[in-house]
């Protein structure tokens, strides 16, 4: 009698988000193109600050970024990617018109895992985007965060809704960043310069700490009971604590 033999799973691209980052609009729309027209979903930042905000709100499958970035640089974002649990298997690959080993070195040092050199063919870089998403289990869209409850909190990543006793709670573009990162790490002491770097988006003068404090206080407010959910620990930073947590 014959073993069955498990099916093997398809690859589908619609499945998986792709982060691209670059400073260039040109490499961002020529590479988004592309990407898109293999059937990949692509979301584009052309800084660090963007790119944090953007990979805390739409968990990418992979992230494809230039190593030499304005400000920080590609391999601080592969730092501060691979520092958050929530990305340590998260595919990185560094795209770099510098090509010593010692180049390829740093950038796999930083946590790439993989690392193509300008100029390259774009079927090269498909054939790696597949490759390296093929290898990632579970299925990277499993990791997409989903609407999550929390006592009274009720919150829609997808959606960008927020509901606090059943109630819609409109939130800036901003405001529910913060409020999904610290949502995303229950409990740990989140800083000011953290919280700064992971929630802007493209802005000339990053955000102060006590912006941050505003923007916290303005949150709390519109979140009435479930504001007491965002603990203040004085001198670190803050945290989400759920009532009774």
């Amino acid at each position: 009698m014959w073993a069955s033999v498990p099916k093997m799973r398809l690859f589908r691209p619609s499945d998986h988000r792709i982060l691209l980052v670059d400073q260039d609009p040109e490499i961002l729309r020529l590479l988004g193109a592309s990407l898109r027209n293999e059937g990949y979903r692509v979301l584009e930042a052309d800084t660090v600050a963007r790119a944090l905000a953007i990979a805390n709100e739409w968990m990418p499958s992979l992230v494809l970024t230039e190593a030499a970035l304005p400000g920080v640089s590609g391999l601080d974002l592969c730092r501060e990617l691979r520092s958050d649990r929530r990305f340590v298997r998260t595919p990185i690959i560094i795209e770099s018109a510098l090509c010593e080993e010692s180049d390829r070195v740093r950038g796999f040092e930083s946590g790439a895992d993989d690392y193509i050199t300008k100029p390259f063919s774009v079927r090269e870089l498909l054939l790696r985007v597949r490759a390296r998403l093929s290898e990632v289990r579970p299925e990277p869209t499993a990791k997409a965060p989903g609407a999550r409850r929390v006592g009274e909190l009720q919150v829609d990543p997808e959606g960008f809704r927020v509901l606090v006793a059943g109630q819609p709670v409109r939130l800036s573009a901003l405001e529910f960043r913060l409020l999904l990162l610290l949502l995303n790490q229950p409990g740990e002491v989140l800083s000011r310069k953290v919280l700064a770097l992971k929630v802007q988006a493209k802005r000339a003068v990053p955000l102060s700490g006590r912006a941050i404090d505003s923007r916290i206080k303005r949150l709390r407010r519109k979140l009435g009971p479930a504001g007491a959910y965002i603990q203040t620990v004085r001198g670190l930073g803050y945290r989400f604590q759920p009532a009774g947590g």
